[in-house]
């Protein structure tokens, strides 16, 4: 990790960038300010940046029993981008945090020296981790917006958690600590997997994407939920949005996404499941990126 004098700076701007009007960011090669090139990636539009991987070990104590999960959100102040990562990382035991990592290009990385953000809830549905983490900022309110699927690996309880946060620093869990929804049940006629994106725009509030599948097809297709705001959400799981299949990368579904609306059009991005492996009694994805 690099250690330098910006980091202050740049937590004042990421903090307080809705107080600035935003511009169109300047039209430049990525790799023009970045430490490294990138390559193309044949067959499609995507390029792969040279120095991989951006982010591993932080060197922080409490991160010893790995990253188990990610979430981003860019700011643009004065038409230059922020860039911020919130991670959960925990250690055996149960207990985790969620760490928090700004930095200006998207590929030096810089810890806050105060993490963990948030630590460990306690005994809840979240107390074993939190993973498929989303942030957007909740402009109607003024506060980041963090939902995560949380796990309690003694009574089996699966849920959409969330919490805010008016810096990105300071976190607080809402709906009194109660998940949002309850993964661990049917919803309709749908099983839950796991939640993968979250979106906030003024006219919509919030739009969220969750998979899920019927009966015990163990498939993990796409389904929407919603609504105005946190309070008010609801799953919509009469039809997915994105269907398993039928190409084979994604035979059995989705493992995580991330969603963007630009000039009209939403696009999807995901990793598709291709088929489960039982290893150890347990069962695991084996994915394929798209």
């Amino acid at each position: 990790m690099r250690s330098s004098s910006f980091a202050p700076a740049l937590l004042l701007a990421a903090a307080c960038g809705q107080d600035y009007n935003v511009v169109q960011p300047p039209d430049v090669d990525p790799a023009e300010v970045t430490p490294c090139g990138f390559t193309p990636i044949a067959g499609t539009q995507i390029q792969r940046y040279d120095c991989n991987p951006v982010f591993t070990n932080t060197g922080e104590s409490w991160v010893n029993g790995g990253i188990r999960g990610l979430g981003f959100h860019v700011e643009e102040v004065l038409g230059h981008p922020i860039y911020q990562m919130w991670y959960a990382a925990g250690r055996k035991g149960g207990v985790y945090g969620l760490g928090y990592a700004i930095s200006a290009e998207g590929t030096e990385w810089e810890p806050l020296p105060a993490n963990p953000v948030f630590a460990n809830p306690g005994t809840g549905f979240d107390k074993d981790g939190l993973g498929a983490m989303s942030v957007v900022w909740d402009d109607a309110s003024s506060r980041y917006v963090l939902t995560y699927q949380g796990i309690n690996n003694n009574n089996g309880a699966d849920g959409l958690g969330i919490l805010s946060s008016p810096d990105g620093q300071s976190w607080a869990p809402e709906n009194g600590g109660k998940p949002l929804l309850d993964l661990s049940v049917p919803i309709g006629d749908v099983k839950p997997c796991w939640p993968v994106a979250l979106t906030w725009s003024s006219d919509v509030g919030f739009r969220g994407f969750l998979t899920g599948g019927p009966g015990t097809s163990g498939v993990c297709q796409v389904y929407g939920y919603g609504g105005p705001d946190i309070g008010h959400l609801v799953a919509q799981t009469d039809a997915p949005i994105l269907y398993a299949g039928p190409d084979e990368y994604d035979l059995q579904g989705t493992a995580s996404a991330a969603v963007v609306e630009y000039e009209g059009t939403w696009y999807m991005f995901y990793s598709g499941i291709r088929e489960w492996r039982q290893i150890n009694e347990r069962f695991q994805a084996r994915t394929t990126r798209r």
